[in-house]
């Protein structure tokens, strides 16, 4: 059996990509079309062990992803906690909503962990240039609490904040600048 990537249109016309486990690409083909959806791009993947290798990390751009991608990361992983989903599914439903293709990578390896029956914290714990040892702590916390839902959408929240704050202050340096510019061209 073979893993194929693959990016369909469903008919209610959002794109979606995932993984697919199927004998041959044919068989892909037919199972994701008879669900009504079209078929955009299909193609067979290497084993998944290879997620976190540097092969892998060297083709992807950048070093990480931005704080942004990562505040809404983990606002979906608290949203969907909190609508009662148990943590496996969390996982794939936010790599198949993720944008960023590293974090789609990064949650399909920690969806594989928590399957082999690792804790969420602890697989996003590999990954510490995305997740702070603090971060994956605090997760750690919720998930031994109970409130897995609740910690995850404070630190969402703390996220947020930090990335609005960045904003700000870049904004607030642009001015300056342009006057700076402005002042030694004349």
């Amino acid at each position: 059996m073979a893993t194929f990537a693959y990016t369909v249109l469903e008919p209610n016309g959002q794109r979606k990509s995932g993984f697919l486990d199927a004998n041959t690409k044919e068989a892909a083909v037919q199972q994701l079309t008879g669900s009504g959806s079209y078929l955009i791009e299909i193609s067979e993947r290497a084993a998944r062990e290879g997620f976190g290798s540097r092969d892998n990390q060297e083709k992807k751009k950048g070093g990480k992803p931005a704080k942004a991608d990562v505040a809404l990361f983990t606002r979906r992983l608290a949203d969907l906690a909190d609508a009662g989903l148990p943590l496996d599914r969390v996982l794939q439903v936010v790599a198949e909503q993720s944008e960023n293709q590293q974090l789609t990578d990064l949650a399909e390896e920690a969806l594989e962990d928590v399957r082999a029956g690792s804790s969420v914290s602890a697989a996003l714990a590999k990954h510490p240039k995305v997740f702070t040892p603090i971060f994956t702590s605090t997760l750690e916390a919720g998930e031994q609490s109970g409130q897995f839902s609740e910690v995850a959408g404070r630190l969402a929240e703390f996220q947020e904040k930090e990335v609005g704050r960045k904003s700000q202050i870049v904004s607030a340096l642009i001015y300056p600048s342009i006057l700076l510019f402005i002042e030694t061209a004349s």
